[in-house]
């Protein structure tokens, strides 16, 4: 019976560094047990390696781990705009 892997939530900054790695020449099983995660969770991050690229250099310095976005637009809108503080 194999031992269940502690679950980890990498960065976009992590994830990058993974997509440099691989781009240099390592291979992903090299690069999945140099970072102690599975191959398939380095070939998911090699795939959707786009998408990453833009959401990193979209919000640079960021700690994020997910990419997720509002469904819908006006729920973003009223996110940034001020509170009403007349109680209503």
């Amino acid at each position: 019976m194999s031992t269940k892997r502690k679950q980890t939530a990498l960065d976009l900054e992590q994830k990058i560094a993974i997509i440099n790695d691989i781009e240099a020449g390592k291979k992903q099983t090299a690069v999945a047990a140099a970072c102690n995660l599975p191959k398939q969770t380095v070939n998911t991050i090699w795939q959707s390696r786009d998408k990453l690229r833009l959401a990193y250099e979209s919000c640079a310095g960021s700690r994020r781990k997910r990419l997720r976005v509002a469904t819908f637009d006006d729920v973003d809108w009223i996110t940034r705009t001020s509170v009403n503080t007349d109680g209503f």
